[in-house]
């Protein structure tokens, strides 16, 4: 008998997949092809739409040869999909008019603040249940038609349609231009801004906030049903499922009951609780979404709340303190200590996500004494991401009031014994880890086999999910309630941290076809409503950036490490003028200016000198920093660096770049001098226009001398911007070689900058 299968595509993030999977749910075969990430501009994220389909023209037959199958075996083919990266494309030729903008994308923030706080933005959270932010798509349609000359007269008339990657990805295998079907599926379309929650239905209302011709949309229809036959790639195999790729991991865990959840573990957490045929909509800080729909049956709905930051502190505990040689290591080096040692750490490195919202809150260490060592420190990071999972877990029982009785889990962080340990011991529940480690891939394909007949029912697949795992609670009730208590406590000292003083209005640059990274926290407070913050805001887009591991890049904002832009600084003085020049302030060739102490934010590709810190230099008990005297550090480059401050940074790129004079504040210690004993400096950052030499560097590195010897009886707030050694007077040039003396510094060398 020929042996058939089920073919899933998951088209992800960084790269889109292609797998087999027999009947009894195993994985047969599987092939995958990274595609590029494009960041034009800070804060902007794009994907060539062109490129997945060629990926998936490519993969897909060789996951056949992989398997020895031909297209005549496959039943059905499914798709799970990254939710709301936006495609718009061509009818008639199917070629898209531009690149895809990718749901990490935050160029739409000054359109989401114009809802801010209005009726309008009330009558989108109840038809959508969930808030308007840059992370959906409705607001990536309407700027792409809003900034593409004749996009919207052609989309009125039909000539251009919309999709997010499963649409475009189905129009295509079915033929394309020639009669492609296009359509969407409800766990796509819920995350669009425009589908009302109850009806499953395209609003009228909604169309007309975000100012979205109706002729563009795609027809929705339910997450398992056959929308067509392929007519190119795979010609012949039936299309029959299409799911998100969270509520693909939720059929794939087979939560087909009311009250059972899922989390997947990567960067960050994704935790999505199924609710029943009705929408519950969330007062505890929850997002409400359409989980899946099974032909005619009714939806069925799910809660889902998102923890920012759980493998991506494993991470930052590996590569920002070098405290261990790969994450694995973690557990070993928990498991050395007994306990944390009193230590809790709350990751908030870019705010608090669910359930709390806390854009401004910054990432603490406390319970710090003598006896904490590295291995209290490493458990202080997996039990980080149990209490994270107890707050969402809590506020969905809230929510629901359903006591969720087991978690199911999956993804990278599940292979650490110790933590799903804890998560049992915290949640009070047992924690199972399945066989099949391809969820999502595996959820789609499970959608398009009981679409296909391929399985009879949900019963079926129930009996294929098989326990790998499984963690039960063990740690004594008391000290549960007692440790909950104190991650609250701690939780709660990361709020306020940036304070309303600190927060520079932001000049906000999309209507000039340019963008910032970051954005708004919608659901802190008011949703959508704007958080000043040194120039920058944070969105959804951006708290939701991350969160599945194949996620992993552009974690806040969609702005890789290397591009991404100034930490938050103080901003002393006014803002800078900008030069006379093109829309976004710069002329061609150079880069534009920006607040003092915010440097570099019109230009993606480029670090320049920095400095400042958050919070008042005078303030007593401000952390310092400890570049070395005469050399500054790079934004970054102390690994212990502590959270929310920041110091000196250096040049990093070519001498053709032109950079303007910041100033800025660190601490500093001079050789020999205890450490505790620091002094203000006040750094000067020097713009070059030209090719530097041996004599700009000296200069620039005099120049940070003085200053520091001035400000400190002067006040470096009340120096000139530039003070060269020429410009001192006698009895300062003497209180300059004494205070040399003292230090016994070494001879100026023009290379240490």
């Amino acid at each position: 008998m020929v042996e058939r299968y089920v073919m899933a595509v998951d088209q992800g993030t960084s790269s889109t997949r292609c797998i087999l999977f027999d009947h009894g749910g195993r994985l047969v075969a599987v092939t995958q092809r990274e595609h590029k990430q494009h960041f034009p501009k800070p804060g902007w994220v794009e994907h060539d739409p062109v490129e997945i389909w060629h990926n998936l023209e490519r993969i897909a037959p060789e996951a056949l040869a992989q398997a020895g199958a031909t297209t005549g075996q496959v039943v059905a083919l499914g798709i799970a999909n990254q939710r709301e990266t936006t495609v718009l494309w061509d009818r008639h030729t199917g070629r898209p008019v531009g690149r895809a903008v990718v749901w990490q994308d935050t160029r739409t923030d000054t359109l989401v603040d114009e809802l801010s706080g209005s009726t309008e933005e009330q009558i989108v959270r109840k038809r959508c249940g969930l808030p308007p932010a840059t992370y959906f798509s409705a607001p990536k349609v309407r700027w792409l038609l809003d900034h593409t000359p004749g996009l919207r007269q052609r989309a009125e008339h039909g000539d251009v349609l919309f999709g997010t990657m499963e649409s475009w990805l189905i129009w295509n295998l079915t033929g394309g231009p020639d009669g492609g079907t296009h359509v969407t599926d409800v766990t796509n379309a819920s995350r669009t801004l425009l589908m009302d929650l109850t009806t499953l239905n395209w609003h009228d209302e909604l169309l007309a906030i975000f100012g979205v011709p109706r002729q563009m949309l795609p027809e929705i229809r339910p997450s398992a049903e056959t929308y067509g036959l392929a007519r190119r790639v795979l010609p012949g195999v039936r299309i029959s499922a299409a799911l998100g790729d969270q509520q693909a991991a939720l059929f794939g865990q087979t939560c087909f009951t009311q009250g059972e959840a899922k989390c997947t573990y990567g960067t960050g957490s994704f935790l999505l609780l199924n609710t029943g045929h009705e929408p519950i909509r969330s007062t505890h800080g929850l997002l409400t979404t359409v989980g899946y729909k099974i032909g005619n049956e009714p939806a069925v709905y799910a809660l889902e709340g998102s923890i920012a930051i759980t493998g991506a502190l494993v991470q930052w505990f590996r590569d920002g303190l070098g405290l261990i040689g790969t994450a694995a290591e973690i557990e070993t080096l928990a498991r050395s200590v007994d306990d944390n040692g009193g230590c809790y750490i709350v990751p908030a490195f870019s705010g608090l996500f669910a359930p709390h919202w806390r854009n401004e809150a910054r990432g603490v260490i406390v319970g710090l004494t003598s006896y904490v060592t590295k291995g209290h420190l490493a458990r202080a990071v997996l039990e980080a991401t149990g209490w994270q999972t107890r707050e969402v877990v809590d506020a969905m029982n809230a929510d629901t009031e359903l006591a969720l009785k087991a978690l199911k889990v999956d993804g990278g962080m599940t292979a650490d014994n110790l933590l799903m340990q804890f998560i049992a011991d915290v949640l009070d529940i047992p924690v199972m880890r399945p066989m099949a480690i391809e969820t999502v891939s595996l959820g789609a394909a499970y959608a398009a086999g009981l679409a296909a007949g391929y399985w009879p029912d949900l019963e079926v697949l129930h009996r294929n999910w098989h326990r790998a795992a499984q963690w039960l609670p063990a740690m004594n009730a008391g000290r549960r309630e007692v440790e909950y208590e104190n991650w609250h406590r701690a939780v709660e000292r990361t709020f306020d941290w940036i304070k309303p003083s600190e927060r520079l209005c932001a000049v906000s640059t999309s209507a000039r076809g340019a963008d910032r990274a970051g954005s708004q926290s919608p659901l802190h407070g008011k949703a959508g409503r704007r958080r000043k913050r040194s120039g920058h805001r944070i969105d959804l887009g951006e708290l939701l950036a991350g969160q599945i591991a194949d996620r992993r890049h552009h974690l806040f904002g969609g702005v890789p490490a290397q591009r991404r832009a100034p930490r938050p600084v103080t901003g002393h003085g006014e803002p800078q003028r900008r030069p006379e020049g093109d829309a976004h302030g710069a002329r061609p060739g150079q880069l534009g200016t920006a607040r003092k102490g915010e440097v570099g934010a019109d230009d993606p590709g480029r670090d320049h000198w920095r400095a400042g810190l958050e919070r008042d230099p005078g303030h007593p008990g401000l952390p310092p920093v400890q570049p070395a005297i005469g050399r500054p550090r790079a934004l970054g480059e102390d690994a212990n660096e502590p959270p929310g401050t920041y110091g000196l940074g250096r040049r990093r790129h070519g001498p053709a770049d032109r950079t303007r004079i910041v100033r800025g504040h660190g601490y500093d210690a001079g050789p020999g001098q205890d450490p505790a004993q620091r002094r203000l400096v006040d750094v000067l950052h020097l713009g070059q226009e030209h090719e530097p030499t041996a004599g700009d560097e000296q200069r620039k590195h005099q120049g940070i001398k003085e200053r520091d010897m001035i400000g400190r009886d002067n006040g470096a707030a009340g120096s000139r911007d530039v003070l060269q050694a020429g410009d001192l007077g006698p009895e300062q040039q003497s209180q300059r070689q004494a205070r040399q003396h003292e230090l016994q510094e070494p001879p100026e060398d023009p290379g240490a900058i």
